[in-house]
């Protein structure tokens, strides 16, 4: 992993997915390029004009000017803090450009916040944030806001979920997941929700022997649970089994998009109480 995507709206929310961006960085050496993307309102002929410009255009222009001031000055933090940082600022639709310039800079992984607040990020809740799990190449870590009840400061990452859906060949998420798991020396767990609005084309024991011989053996672990939805059953089995990363992959593309249900996965993003890492499967 050589750099890590980092967008921003710099606000209290982003923190806690900073956090976890630079967990990444410091374990791979990796450069976190901050980035931000400057929306501008749509023109609302009702605003009063001054000269030229309308009171709308002229607030975008500022507010342009403090994103760019502010990408700077996270970037300087991060090189005191002795990590390699870069800054970049687009103007357009958040979404796309996010990925966009992880496409152009070839970027290993995306670390975004996600917060039930109004804001920038709030185009990225909910289909939003699938649209770029979904559309980026690279994987993507959605980071939920913290409660109240849980700290800001330096993140761990010791114990990690992998939710399977037995329904293909999964080698690849594995290796991946494997590789994030041997780099934090962290503990993985495997779970298998068999839900209502999913379907079950497969026999399971087949692939559950392929996925223990990818993960070290007869001895690994996979649990199943029965709920009405993958985000539910997940939910349910966190609140019982803590864990640091929650691991999915989507498949929601071509074949696939007929045969598992494309909400689950923004279910999953905007539910999830920890962090969200969203594999492509091939």
């Amino acid at each position: 992993m050589q750099t890590i995507l980092f967008p921003t709206d710099f606000s209290a929310n982003a923190q806690r997915a900073l956090e976890w961006a630079k967990l990444f960085a410091r374990q791979y050496g990796a450069t976190i390029v901050v980035l931000h993307v400057h929306q501008p309102p749509m023109s609302d002929a009702t605003l009063p004009t001054i000269g030229d410009l309308g009171m709308g255009a002229m607030a975008s222009v500022e507010l342009e000017e403090i994103g760019r001031e502010n990408v700077g000055k996270l970037v300087q933090q991060l090189q005191n803090e002795g990590f390699r940082a870069e800054s970049d600022w687009r103007l357009g639709n958040v979404e796309d450009e996010i990925v966009h310039t992880a496409n152009e800079r070839d970027v290993d992984l995306i670390v975004t916040g996600r917060s039930e607040l109004s804001g920038f990020f709030d185009r990225l809740i909910g289909s939003s944030a699938t649209d770029v799990a979904r559309s980026a190449t690279c994987p993507v870590l959605v980071v939920p806001n913290p409660s109240d009840e849980q700290p800001l400061g330096p993140v761990k990452l010791r114990h990690i979920l992998y939710a399977t859906q037995l329904e293909f060949d999964e080698s690849d998420s594995m290796r991946q997941t494997l590789a994030v798991a041997n780099a934090f020396e962290a503990g993985i767990q495997f779970i298998k929700v068999n839900a209502d609005n999913q379907l079950n084309l497969y026999d399971d024991k087949k692939l559950m022997a392929h996925l223990r011989q990818q993960a070290g053996g007869p001895s690994t672990s996979i649990n199943t649970v029965d709920s009405r939805t993958v985000s539910a059953g997940l939910s349910e089995y966190l609140q019982n089994y803590p864990a640091d990363l929650l691991v999915v992959t989507t498949r929601e593309r071509g074949f696939w998009a007929n045969l598992i249900d494309p909400g689950e996965t923004e279910q999953i993003i905007t539910r999830s109480t920890v962090p969200v890492l969203v594999l492509h499967g091939n």
